[in-house]
């Protein structure tokens, strides 16, 4: 049984190394004790990510487990292994689909759409997948991807699950001028650049 440490070390390996290992096999298990999250084996090749081709980039996706399709979509502070505690136990049920949003893990914004490309994104992997109907679970900027996604395919979407977001919504002022103001200073900025303090690769180069 791992010590709380060592499952804290295990949460901050799987969440922030996933996009920069190359050559290495490593499994990772999590707080939940006994349930493999994952196995990678990573060996530096594109072909050996899964990658769909939408919206004029690859994006990076992974599918775990079967039954109906629930996919999550993380926040800007995360990737796709932020939902590290949620796969083991609902891919028990479902076909739990996790992604990397464009300029996030292993996404690359490679025609510099940024946010506006993000519905599409989700549109093209659905496609890609073949899935008629999906649940989307959405995390503080998933929310605006997934709500756009269910106001623009609503008979395609079983279920929304908004967590700790804004996304889509029209907020009161004068928070609404505050996030204007916030939107237009960081415009030219990447989507790192954005959520993440200019001290922080000093502070945890890891």
């Amino acid at each position: 049984m791992e010590t709380l440490a060592e499952e804290r070390e295990s949460a901050r390996r799987l969440k922030g190394g996933l996009a920069s290992a190359r050559s290495k096999r490593f499994e990772l298990t999590g707080p939940i004790v006994g349930i493999k999250i994952a196995t990678y084996e990573i060996q530096g090749r594109e072909a050996s990510m899964p990658l769909a081709p939408v919206n004029g980039i690859d994006l990076y996706y992974e599918l775990h487990g079967s039954g109906p399709t629930v996919v999550f979509a993380h926040g800007a502070g995360g990737n796709h292994a932020s939902w590290y505690q949620q796969v083991p136990f609902f891919s028990r049920f479902y076909e739990v689909v996790t992604f990397d949003h464009r300029g996030f893990g292993n996404s690359i914004d490679a025609n510099g759409l940024g946010r506006g490309g993000f519905v599409d994104d989700l549109e093209g992997l659905v496609e890609h997948l073949g899935r008629e109907e999906v649940a989307l679970v959405a995390q503080s900027m998933g929310g605006g991807t997934c709500m756009s996604f269910t106001v623009r395919h609503p008979e395609r979407v079983t279920a929304l699950v908004m967590a700790d977001t804004f996304g889509a919504m029209t907020l009161p002022e004068p928070f609404h001028s505050v996030q204007q103001q916030r939107s237009e200073a960081t415009r030219g900025l990447s989507q790192l650049d954005r959520v993440v303090s200019k001290s922080l690769p000093v502070r945890d180069p890891a």
